[in-house]
């Protein structure tokens, strides 16, 4: 029955139990009591009836094709994530046949599905002929190798990564924001991912605060300077940025700053002619031997705060960075330290990583470190299953032990939110992975940072 025809029923019927209702009211009182209805009376019950079931039935009707509509809408999205979760099943139990030294078994129909570019969690996908689903195992905390980045090299058959479909013809799909924009307003770095004006100057902005997304990179390949500066059309930003880049790329140790706690202002790099120079932001003179306070012809004397700040690191066991001599305290993870300046060392001798006979790693810190992963990988589950969770946490410290340290990050989507582990943002959608050391990240840190 079409939805015109349905809809002029119901009005008919309506209308008819209308004119119904108006006769009753008008013939109420005039019967006597007690005597049978008559013939007309009879054939206006029946008819009452029959329209009012009519009624029932269009309302029944109506809530059966929405249900019908939904079922068509939405099963297409439903299949796709049936497809993503099988997909995962497939890849832990390869990850369990990997570390266990077993063969890895051939790819399964999701996972070859869940690989193509034209997959999507959130446009109707097209289903396929798969094998009826086996009984999941319960949640694991493995550690998946995958290599999200589109260009990489990789050996590895088990590698996932969603991806949105476009039409490159006209636009491309930032690697940052995942949205699709013009390639006329776009720039790429060496590694080839393309990156929307937007999501360059939301980079911008946070190198301003935070030098260790200095240089602009992308996958470990640095964006051309040139190119950023020409792509700000705020001319504020522009400025700062100009000025932020020339004071990133001064050798720590040569950095001169306004001693002044109110100004602070970068003064340049330090000089072996000047034994002093004026601040142009504030006027007041800084002595460029020993960073403080302009004195005259005064010998240098160390600075008390400085002097205090030496001996709480002494006393607290917090180490020193060789390149900047900036104070680092290390509360998880190995010895492999990596300073914001981007200097490599040991935490414990402060030597140049892998120059040294320390042992790489802190037992107690390791535990942590598994803790922390698996915890912000079962969610809740770690403490609704209390006993799943410590048998995951032994898991991943034995796999921590051989592959706690990444030369270089390979990163995988994780569908469900959790807590960067390099900048400590909370992100409600998803994390990306380390195949290698499990390492859990945002995507600014493991594109920006972690490289």
């Amino acid at each position: 029955m079409a939805t015109a025809d349905a809809e002029t029923f119901a009005l008919i019927a309506r209308l008819l139990l209308d004119d119904i209702n108006e006769v009753e009211r008008y013939r109420k009182g005039k019967r006597k009591e007690g005597s049978p209805p008559t013939d007309e009376e009879l054939s206006f019950s029946a008819q009452q009836k029959e329209m009012q079931d009519l009624l029932s039935n269009m309302q029944d009707l109506r809530v059966a094709e929405g249900l019908n509509r939904a079922l068509a809408t939405d099963q297409a999205i439903l299949s796709a994530f049936d497809i993503a979760e099988r997909s995962a099943d497939d890849d832990r139990r390869a990850a369990i046949a990997l570390s266990s030294g077993l063969p890895l078994p051939p790819r399964t129909a999701y996972q070859r599905r869940a690989e193509d570019r034209r997959f999507s969690l959130n446009i109707p996908d097209a289903p396929i002929h798969v094998p009826p689903k086996k009984p999941s195992a319960p949640p694991s905390f493995v550690f998946v190798r995958q290599d999200e980045a589109e260009n990489a090299v990789s050996n590895d058959p088990y590698r996932s990564k969603p991806n949105r479909p476009f039409n490159s013809l006209t636009t491309k799909e930032c690697i940052s924001c995942m949205e699709s924009f013009t390639p006329s307003h776009n720039l790429r770095p060496a590694c080839g991912h393309d990156w929307c004006s937007r999501c360059i100057i939301d980079l911008v902005t946070a190198c301003l605060k935070d030098e260790s997304l200095y240089p602009l990179r992308c996958c470990g390949q640095n964006f051309v300077e040139s190119e950023i500066l020409a792509s700000l059309r705020d001319r504020r930003l522009h400025s700062r940025f100009r000025l932020k880049a020339q004071e990133f790329a001064t050798p720590p140790l040569q950095r001169v700053y306004c001693p002044e706690p109110r100004c602070s202002s970068f003064l340049g790099p330090a000089s072996n002619v000047k034994k002093s120079v004026a601040c142009e932001s504030c006027g007041g003179m800084v002595c460029l031997a020993c960073k403080s306070v302009g004195h005259g012809d005064k010998d240098c004397v160390e600075q008390a705060a400085l002097t205090e700040l030496k001996e709480l690191a002494r006393e607290k066991g917090w180490q020193t960075c060789p390149g900047c001599h900036a104070v680092v305290e290390l509360h998880y993870g190995c010895y492999h330290m990596t300073c914001r300046c981007r200097a490599e060392f040991c935490y414990i001798c402060a030597v140049p990583w892998k120059q040294c006979q320390c042992t790489q790693w802190d037992e107690e810190r390791l535990i942590d470190t598994a803790r922390q992963r698996v915890a912000n990988d079962m969610g809740r589950e770690a403490v609704i299953q209390p006993q799943l969770y410590q048998a995951q946490v032994r898991q991943a410290v034995d796999h921590l032990r051989v592959n706690h340290d990444c030369q270089r990050h390979l990163w995988r989507y994780r569908n469900g939110g959790g807590r960067c582990e390099e900048c400590h943002h909370n992100l409600p959608q998803f994390l990306l992975v380390c195949r290698g050391c499990g390492m859990q990240a945002c995507v600014r840190c493991a594109r920006n940072r972690l490289v």
